[in-house]
């Protein structure tokens, strides 16, 4: 017998004194919870995630929509794996309503979990999502360097062809939390993933956060963002496209403090569909693209709400409408013309335009300094 043993006892390893604690937490009772309602292809989630039940959803039928109501939470499965997500919807013309809070981390495993995957590669429709919650996923890189080969982890991945759409409205929190052996970057990785051919719109509302790297797929048609609110990362709109970025006074773009400084690709995709996630703290309008930046107030016009957009963070534009506000350019912000239609531009360059036309429809441009 060992030295300072019991006669019939025996150290439980630590890997097993895990088991048997999940276990028994998994058998004793536990307070009643509901699942989510499916009422034909209407699904609701009202009601915490428990150890008896994830609320996670998982359907492939068409036409399906999901809300998570104030009081639901959705999870991951009980062990979340790579490939699985708190919601998937693999139909065709799906919706998420999210008022509440999805969280794969919930479970008991998170490995790479996805806060929602929605659609598919042939024959997805209209693809949709209104978060005015909190949506997260699980996270899955190292140090935000992944050599990318899935879109596993990410609070978002949506799909869908160029006969379909994709549509997100976030007035809430849309991030990562670090799953099971995640050692992330969370601001760093990639946070939204839309891609597969459709256009995609983009809504990121006054007091809406993303905290984490954008990217939007290759849409013959073009990709639309508008930002009245905070993106602690960065926005790819795809390459080889016509893109539309609005930037509305009083919205911020910023690295999040974990910029690792370089571009992503994601390797494991078809090259056609040309997704990747910008460095830190910019929007990539798209390489050998036609993409105009827009710069306004809410609601467009007048001159009172205040801007600065600087060629460090605005990149791949041609063309630059200025629709309202105050906004100080730093840099040579597009590389074609500009249209100025409103407000005020105090710029710092005489590049700040481009090379081609200044048009002016009205507003009033001011050099920063005198003799630029």
């Amino acid at each position: 017998m060992t030295p300072g043993h019991r006669h019939g006892y025996f150290p439980v390893p630590l890997h097993l004194n895990y088991v048997w604690r999940v276990l028994a937490m998994l058998l004793l009772p536990m307070p009643a919870a509901l699942a989510c309602t499916t009422t034909g292809t209407s699904i609701i989630c009202n009601d915490a995630a428990s150890v008896l039940n994830w609320n996670t959803v998982t359907s492939s039928a068409n036409d399906v929509s999901v809300l998570v109501t104030p009081t639901g939470q959705s999870a991951g499965p009980l062990l979340g794996l790579p490939g699985s997500a708190a919601v998937k919807l693999t139909g065709r013309n799906t919706t998420l309503t999210n008022q509440g809070l999805i969280d794969p981390t919930l479970s008991l495993v998170a490995l790479g979990t996805s806060g929602a995957i929605m659609g598919n590669a042939s024959n997805a429709g209209a693809v949709r999502v209104n978060n005015s919650g909190t949506l997260y996923g699980a996270g899955l890189s190292v140090l935000g360097l992944q050599v990318l080969s899935t879109l596993d982890g990410t609070a978002l991945s949506l799909r869908s062809n160029a006969t379909g759409s994709i549509n997100i409205d976030n007035s809430g929190t849309i991030g990562l939390k670090p799953g099971l052996l995640s050692l992330s970057l969370l601001n760093a990785s990639p946070v939204i993933a839309a891609y597969g051919g459709a256009p995609v719109t983009v809504n990121n509302a006054a007091g809406g956060v993303i905290n984490g790297r954008v990217g939007l797929g290759r849409s013959a048609t073009g990709n639309s963002f508008v930002n009245a609110g905070a993106i602690n990362g960065s926005v790819s709109m795809g390459q080889n496209s016509t893109n539309t970025f609005t930037a509305v006074t009083g919205s911020t773009i910023s690295t999040g403090g974990a910029d690792v400084g370089v571009d992503l690709a994601v390797a494991g995709l078809d090259v056609s569909i040309a997704l990747g996630f910008a460095q830190g703290g910019t929007v990539d309008g798209g390489a050998n693209g036609n993409n105009t930046l827009v710069l306004q107030n809410p609601g467009a016009s007048g001159t009172t709400g205040t801007g600065t957009a600087s060629a460090s963070v605005y990149r791949n534009f041609n063309n630059l409408r200025v629709n309202g506000g105050t906004w100080t350019l730093n840099g040579p912000l597009v590389s074609g013309q500009s249209t100025l239609n409103g407000g005020l531009v105090n710029f710092d360059s005489n590049t700040a335009f481009g090379t081609g036309t200044l048009i002016g429809n009205g507003g009033a441009i001011s050099p920063a300094t005198p003799g630029v």
